[in-house]
């Protein structure tokens, strides 16, 4: 039996079995809850146990991170939630003859964020997992090595945490992405940003800032709004993609305004833009215009958030989908292959929103759909898209 800190900072014990599939056994786990404080549970609990967890997130560099870590283990400190937890297990796995690590899987992703859900936070939102959504470049990095994620793209929250006094948005969560992709290897940057801004966002640009982002949601742009505005100017210069937040349409403070952040709005950016390359988030929500979205040679889309469709479809699905659609997510992405649009498609999690990291990365390994197909999505495609 082993112990674990699961997404909500608890230690849980783990009963485990492992079963195949095509390129590794994956662990699948049962979770016991376990949350304890040590008045009650000092005679349930082996202390040793936890001193291996406390290893753990010691080498992990935990210990710099911004919430606290097991220090000692003395009966004196009690079990608590870490604030701020990933939810990426680390757990001991027996290693078999047919468990190995498949070194030439290269894995992007393009939809990765960084800082505080500040929106979320004012207004007591959790995210798929009953977390506050928040994230930092360290939790990221342990979560891409557990997941094998080779490399990902990284972006502010939705919200800023601020507005400066000169009414810019993203100033300073723009700076840290700056600060961390240039001192991360593999982390780049999608800058985000709203159109009045524009000025400031293009003296941001440099060598790993793969893109910008445009979260419409947050900032109540209808994504028509950008044709012609100096923010495309700035992505033609600098030959760069724009990531934008596709809607589903049933967003309450937008019903009764004349915006709508929904993809047939973005088909209509992007039929008028096309000398830039867009990227559409959550597979424009499998709104009934996917199709002729993936038909322009301009548009991609991402996989961001495609778990969701298996336990909270509400939350994720356009109000006007296509017709027959799967509902579980893997025959989703089924679909679209069979359909020939492997080379339109990227991975991306949209950590820490999905139900889980692993959970958006089975979507592409379960599917049965060729291994190549399955390259493409999840790196191929982005490394033509992003150019890295």
């Amino acid at each position: 039996m082993h112990f674990i800190v699961d997404s909500k900072g608890y230690f849980q014990q783990v009963k485990a079995g492992v079963y195949k599939n095509k390129r590794k056994e994956k662990l699948e786990v049962e979770y016991s809850r376990a949350k304890f404080d040590y008045q009650e549970s000092k005679s349930e609990f082996n202390w040793d146990e936890l001193q291996n967890i406390q290893r753990k997130i010691d080498r992990a560099d935990h210990a710099q991170g911004p919430y606290p870590y097991l220090e000692s283990l003395q009966p004196r400190y009690r079990a608590h939630q870490i604030e701020g937890w990933d939810g990426c297990e680390e757990i001991e796995i027996e290693q078999g003859e047919d468990q190995e690590e498949d070194n030439n899987e290269e894995v992007i992703d393009v939809h990765v964020h960084i800082g505080k859900d500040i929106f979320a936070e004012k207004n007591k939102l959790r995210n798929a997992r009953g977390n506050e959504s928040e994230q930092n470049y360290k939790e990221l990095l342990r979560c891409m090595k557990i997941n094998k994620i080779k490399k990902s793209l990284i972006m502010p929250f939705p919200s800023p945490a601020e507005f400066y006094s000169q009414g810019t948005w993203y100033t300073q969560e723009n700076k840290d992405i700056l600060d961390i992709t240039n001192n991360e290897e593999n982390l780049y940057g999608l800058l985000a940003f709203h159109p009045k801004d524009y000025k400031e966002i293009e003296k941001l640009i440099s060598i790993k800032i793969k893109g910008l982002k445009l979260h419409t949601r947050a900032t109540s742009v209808d994504p028509k709004d950008l044709i012609g505005r100096p923010i495309m100017n700035i992505l033609k210069k600098f030959s760069l993609p724009l990531l934008l937040h596709i809607g589903t349409g049933k967003e309450e403070e937008l019903i009764n305004s004349q915006k709508s952040i929904e993809l047939p709005s973005a088909i209509e950016l992007a039929k008028n833009e096309p000398e830039v390359i867009f990227i559409f988030a959550h597979l424009g929500r499998l709104n009934k215009s996917l199709f002729e979205g993936l038909e322009l040679d301009n548009v991609f889309f991402d996989t961001s958030g495609l778990s969701l469709i298996n336990k909270y479809p509400e939350s994720f699905l356009a109000n006007d989908t296509i017709s027959n659609l799967p509902k579980e997510s893997s025959k989703v992405l089924e679909l679209l292959i069979e359909k020939g649009y492997s080379n339109k498609i990227l991975f991306g999690s949209d950590e820490p929103y999905g139900t889980s990291y692993i959970d958006e990365l089975n979507i592409i390994k379960k599917a049965n759909i060729p291994e190549g197909e399955k390259i493409k999505i999840l790196s191929l495609n982005a490394r033509r898209v992003f150019n890295i």
